[in-house]
């Protein structure tokens, strides 16, 4: 079938508008900057975490190669995008050469499968994160593996959808192959709804679990504060949603669906740094340790969180004896802990109590199973020996003693 040539007042052009195929105002260069400093970014910060976990907490977990996986989507993701507006997809759609449309919709349309792709592998990225450091939190462990199943089948829904959206598929950047099309809008728009949706489900999950903490007030904020990150791309979720309306109120779709996928391009980026700097705490208390943990707040009791009692590598493997072990059997195993879990997390986050208040506990000892029974435990007599400490009963979970 021979293509209609269609004029440019036909295209949407202004009155008096000629096409022009030759040498057209385009947005290239504002896409190739775009591009350049998303992809650097993510790659600094990728950097960074990958860093920070084999190095400083020297344990590299599925989140980790989550995020790894992720980058190269982001790379895959901007090359096809930069292919497409070599190929005018970033042109006026008068000064689009129709009959080779197919160089430009092709690239397009698979990055269009490529930032579904992307975008559950950055969320599932978040909640495995969640899932290693609230361990011990059964209901939020529910919800983030509850996050996990519906990001996983929301996706997988998204994505077929889009796959099967043509008959034959070629005919999704082909307008000259035969076959049928179902209208783009439904799943365009129900794509920015999921986008949106699971952003604010991941940034909400770890929230009630920090309020329980017992911490103050300004430490719990701190706390959440690093988990809020992902604000920022819930925030251009939805600012997406409402870009994308133009595509479908507007004549010039090349130029349009160009602008909307720098909104996508920001988005999925974004996503992809604040999974990254979830572990900028442990970083920077690392390397800059004072000034970290200027301006910590220090008023109210200074004892008020020595029931939170947040237990560091070092002093793990210490307590971790024969007797030790054999007392925490005894006990049903009350005790859970894990260096890698939300102890460990908010320690990083926290300045230590050496650096923050003073501490009742003298921390040139060992622990004992005493300190680390269900409620805290003051010494009676300072001069109490560690042989009387370690002859105490140990407690069980509800305050008695051990069956």
């Amino acid at each position: 079938m021979r293509e209609v040539q269609l004029t440019p007042e036909e295209l949407g052009a202004p009155p008096g508008t000629v096409s022009n195929y030759i040498n057209p105002p385009d947005q290239m260069t504002g896409v190739i900057i775009l591009h350049t400093t998303c992809l650097t970014i993510v790659t600094l910060s990728l950097t960074l975490r990958l860093y920070t976990r084999k190095f400083i907490v020297r344990k590299l977990a599925i989140d980790d190669y989550l995020c790894i996986l992720a980058w190269c989507l982001s790379v895959v993701y901007s090359g096809l995008n930069l292919r497409a507006v070599a190929n005018g997809m970033s042109r006026h759609q008068w000064d689009f050469d129709r009959l080779n449309s197919a160089s430009s919709f092709q690239p397009f349309t698979l990055g269009i499968w490529i930032y579904l792709i992307y975008a559950a592998i950055v969320k599932l990225a978040c909640l495995f994160f969640y899932r290693t450091i609230f361990v011990t939190s059964g209901k939020t462990n529910f919800f983030v593996n509850l996050g996990i199943v519906g990001v996983s089948i929301l996706y997988i829904a998204m994505f077929l959808l889009q796959v099967n959206q043509c008959t034959p598929v070629a005919r999704v950047w082909d307008w000259q192959v035969p076959g049928t099309c179902r209208k783009s809008g439904f799943g365009a728009y129900s794509s920015s709804a999921v986008n949106a949706f699971t952003d604010i489900y991941v940034l909400i999950v770890p929230i009630p679990a920090v309020l329980a903490l017992p911490l103050r007030a300004c430490r719990k904020f701190r706390v959440i504060s690093v988990f809020s990150l992902g604000l920022s791309a819930c925030s251009i979720s939805i600012v997406r949603i409402f870009m994308i309306t133009s595509i479908y109120k507007t004549k010039d779709f090349t130029w349009t669906i160009t602008k909307v996928t720098t909104w996508s391009v920001i988005e999925i980026n974004t996503g992809l740094l604040c999974a990254c700097l979830l572990v900028l705490p442990a970083f920077l208390k690392r390397h800059w340790p004072q000034n970290y943990t200027t301006g910590t707040c220090k008023a109210g009791n200074p004892h008020a969180e020595d029931i939170f009692i947040t237990v560091s590598t070092e002093t793990k493997s210490r307590m971790e004896t024969e007797e030790w072990s054999q007392r925490n059997r005894s006990d049903g195993g009350s005790l859970t802990t894990n260096s890698t879990g939300l102890d460990s997390f908010v320690q990083d986050v926290e300045p230590t109590r050496d650096e923050a208040e003073p501490t009742r506990f003298n921390t040139s000892r060992p622990l004992s199973p005493v300190h680390l029974r269900s409620e805290p435990y003051t010494a009676s007599n300072e001069s109490e020996t560690w042989q009387e400490r370690r002859e105490m009963p140990m407690r069980g979970p509800m305050g008695g003693l051990p069956s």
